[in-house]
């Protein structure tokens, strides 16, 4: 599904992309971000906290959406852990 959706990678370092279906932009662009939210029919997405960060402060979202991934096993073990003991309070 992400494959055939339309990207736009900002950044000041790369040189290209390599997938398909992605432009690669230097700046963030607000005016021209608004042209293409206003042109869209489907929601757009955004993705990194520093570029969410920016369109937060453009006014540029109307929802959101937190999600996280777990990075490293040994946190992981211990938020399961806590969270069996704090149900098991619960109950």
């Amino acid at each position: 599904m992400w494959r055939a959706a339309k990207k736009i990678v900002f950044s000041t370092t790369l040189a290209s992309t390599s997938s398909g279906n992605t432009a690669l932009e230097r700046t963030f662009d607000v005016e021209a971000i608004r042209r293409m939210k206003a042109g869209e029919t489907q929601d757009l997405t955004v993705g990194g906290g520093d570029l969410a960060a920016q369109a937060f402060g453009a006014g540029l979202v109307d929802e959101y959406h937190v999600y996280f991934w777990q990075s490293h096993w040994e946190e992981a073990n211990t938020l399961s852990q806590r969270r069996s003991s704090e149900l098991s309070v619960a109950q």
